[in-house]
C-alpha cells in the first residue's frame, strides 16, 4: 500500500504546482487562474490535508476537488483520487488516478508535475486489485428480463457477466413482465467475487406459461353401459330360467310316473303346482336372457370413439309362447 504523503509533503507539493502554474507560458493569460484562484486552491489544499489526518475523508475530498476545479493540475487531481480511495469510492479514484496519469506534459513543467502523474498511475494499478465485482445469476431468464444494480440497469450483453462495484452495501434486482420482481441486498467487501443467484416466479396475476402443448391423442373407446347391463341381464336370466326348466322338468316326470291314464292320486296336486311354478319361473329367466342379449347388441353398436353410427332402424318383434304340460317344458318364440 502507497503511504499518504504527511501534511507538509503535501503543502509543499501544492505549493509547489501553483508556483509552476504561475511559469508555464503556453496557456493564453485569460485562461491562467487569478491571483484570487490560486490563493484559494492554496487554502482548499491545507484544509484537505487538515480533513485527510482527521480521517474525515468526505471533508478532504469536498476541499480537493474544489481545489482542483480551479487549478486542473496533476498535484491537485492526484490528491482527489487519494481521498476517494480513502472513502470507499475504489471506482472513482481510480478513474480520476488514470486521467492525472494520462495528462501531457507540459513545456517548462517542474519536476513536481512528473511525480504526480507517476503517483497517480501506481495508485491506479494499485487500486485494480483491490474494486470487487459481483456477477448476476439468473435461472432460466425470460428474454426481456431487466438486471439493475442499485437501481441502473445494465446492458443486456453485460448481465451475466462479473460487474464491478464499489466495496460496501449493494441491491441488486431483476424483473420482467409477468413476473415477480427478484431482489437480493448484499454487502460486498474489498477484491472479492460476488455471485448474486436470483430467480423469476411468475407473478399471481401472470397468465399461464406458453409451453408447447403434446400432440392430442386419440380418445379412448367408449363402451355403452347398456353392453354391460344387457348382456349382464341376459346371462343371469338364462342362467335362471335354465335352472328352473330342469328342476319342473323333473318334477314334472315324476307326476308322470305316479299318474296313470290321465289319474293322478291327490298327493300329487301340489307337486304339479309346483312344477308350474318352476315352468313360469324358466320362461320368465329365458325371456329376461333373450331381451338382455338384445339390449347388449343394441350397447355393442353405440360403443365408438368419437363417431356418431350411422342412423339405423332397429325393429325386433319377440313372440314366445311358453310350452308347459305332463312330460313337456319349452318355449316357442319367433323373431
Amino acid at each position: 500500500m502507497l503511504g499518504d504523503p504527511t501534511r507538509a509533503q503535501r503543502g509543499l507539493v501544492a505549493a509547489t504546482a501553483l508556483l509552476a502554474a504561475l511559469a508555464l507560458s503556453a496557456p493564453a493569460a485569460a485562461q491562467q487562474p487569478s491571483a484570487a484562484d490560486k490563493e484559494t486552491a492554496r487554502a482548499l489544499m491545507d484544509t484537505g490535508d487538515e480533513r485527510m489526518d482527521a480521517r474525515d475523508f468526505p471533508a478532504a475530498l469536498e476541499a480537493y476537488r474544489a481545489a482542483d476545479a480551479m487549478m486542473r493540475l496533476p498535484m491537485t487531481g492526484v490528491a482527489v483520487a487519494r481521498a476517494q480511495a480513502a472513502a470507499g469510492m475504489l471506482l472513482d479514484a481510480r478513474d480520476k488516478a488514470l486521467q492525472v496519469a494520462q495528462l501531457p506534459a507540459q513545456p517548462g513543467e517542474t519536476p513536481a508535475y512528473a511525480r504526480a502523474r507517476a503517483d497517480a498511475a501506481a495508485l491506479a494499478d494499485k487500486l485494480a486489485g483491490r474494486i470487487p465485482s459481483i456477477q448476476v445469476v439468473l435461472d432460466h431468464p425470460p428474454p426481456d428480463v431487466v438486471v439493475a444494480v442499485d437501481g441502473a440497469a445494465l446492458l443486456a450483453a453485460a448481465r451475466a457477466l462479473p460487474r464491478k462495484v464499489n466495496p460496501g452495501a449493494h441491491v441488486v434486482t431483476a424483473t420482467a413482465a409477468g413476473f415477480g420482481a427478484a431482489r437480493a441486498e448484499i454487502t460486498v467487501p474489498e477484491g472479492a467475487e460476488i455471485l448474486v443467484p436470483l430467480a423469476l416466479a411468475p407473478s399471481a396475476g401472470a397468465g399461464p406459461l406458453a409451453l408447447p402443448l403434446p400432440p392430442p391423442q386419440p380418445s379412448a373407446r367408449h363402451v355403452s353401459p347398456l353392453v354391460y347391463i344387457g348382456f349382464g341381464a341376459g346371462g343371469a336370466g338364462f342362467v335362471a330360467g335354465a335352472v328352473a326348466g330342469v328342476l319342473s322338468v323333473q318334477k314334472t316326470a315324476i307326476i308322470k310316473a305316479n299318474c296313470h291314464m290321465g289319474a293322478c292320486p291327490a298327493g300329487q296336486h301340489e307337486a304339479l303346482a309346483s312344477a308350474n311354478a318352476l315352468a313360469n319361473i324358466s320362461n320368465g329367466g329365458l325371456l329376461v336372457g333373450v331381451a338382455g342379449v338384445v339390449l347388449g347388441v343394441v350397447g355393442v353398436v353405440r360403443s365408438h370413439p368419437r363417431v356418431e353410427p350411422p342412423a339405423v332402424a332397429i325393429a325386433i318383434e319377440i313372440e314366445i309362447t311358453p310350452m308347459v304340460g305332463p312330460g313337456a317344458l319349452g318355449v316357442q318364440g319367433a323373431f
